[in-house]
């Protein structure tokens, strides 16, 4: 047992000298206040210290307790479990090395073009259970993307002034700068609890995403190799070392 408090003090200074050089700091900070500091920054494990801030606190006092009693005696008096040297080691991956978002959420993403008909695309988009489509001109450009917001306001306008022809009305007819608050794109390399704070923050302003596009480095301009929803957020929880 007493490796396991050998074990527990090596994983925890390796946490808080990275904290420290995170934190860019030369002069002394105790830890509970490191772990303040990184939550009150944007760091791509902020949202991860934040939500599990309790329980870094909580390891930062057994941390002492382990290596109060071998400084006065010169042999552990407290010490850690297995689960809790277990948990640590995972807090330590996460914190040092944070998975990036398209390493949990690679995939194909479908797209249309502004030329598809409209009816073929919404045909396409409930096979597929797709609420959120990309759009690109015959170019290749990124022109928006289509929505359940942007189909409901366009019906809305349209039937307000009569019959819909939907054999004739193109994607690109639509008014595809409506659902801009919707989406955005994130880089590649983004950690995946950035982007559980990107979705948490939205819903905090009231303007709740949808969906978010991961390229290479995050711009509309690039191809699409992953994309995250509100639904797919639960599959981060597996990642956190708190069981």
């Amino acid at each position: 047992m007493e490796q396991n408090a050998a074990n527990f003090i090596s994983l925890f200074n390796e946490i808080d000298k990275y904290l420290d050089k995170l934190l860019q700091t030369e002069k002394f900070l105790p830890y509970n206040e490191k772990l303040k500091q990184v939550t009150e920054w944007e760091f791509s494990i902020s949202h991860y210290v934040n939500k599990n801030q309790a329980k870094l606190k909580y390891f930062g006092e057994l941390r002492n307790h382990i290596a109060h009693g071998q400084q006065l005696q010169g042999q552990y008096y407290s010490v850690p479990t297995y689960r809790a040297v277990d948990e640590l080691r995972k807090a330590k991956e996460q914190i040092l090395s944070p998975m990036p978002a398209i390493d949990l959420f690679k995939k194909e993403v479908h797209t249309c073009k502004t030329t598809d008909l409209l009816q073929n695309i919404l045909i396409e988009m409930r096979n597929r259970n797709n609420s959120h489509l990309p759009v690109y001109d015959n170019t290749g450009l990124f022109v928006g993307v289509l929505t359940e917001s942007v189909i409901s306001n366009w019906l809305s306008t349209k039937w307000a002034k009569g019959p819909v022809n939907m054999n004739t009305t193109r994607v690109g007819d639509l008014d595809l700068t409506q659902g801009n608050d919707e989406y955005v794109f994130i880089p590649k390399n983004k950690s995946i609890y950035e982007v559980e704070s990107l979705f948490e923050k939205k819903v905090m302003w009231d303007k709740p995403l949808g969906v978010a596009y991961i390229t290479e480095k995050g711009e509309s301009r690039e191809k699409i190799e992953g994309i995250v929803t509100v639904l797919d957020l639960p599959k981060i929880a597996k990642y956190d070392f708190i069981a």
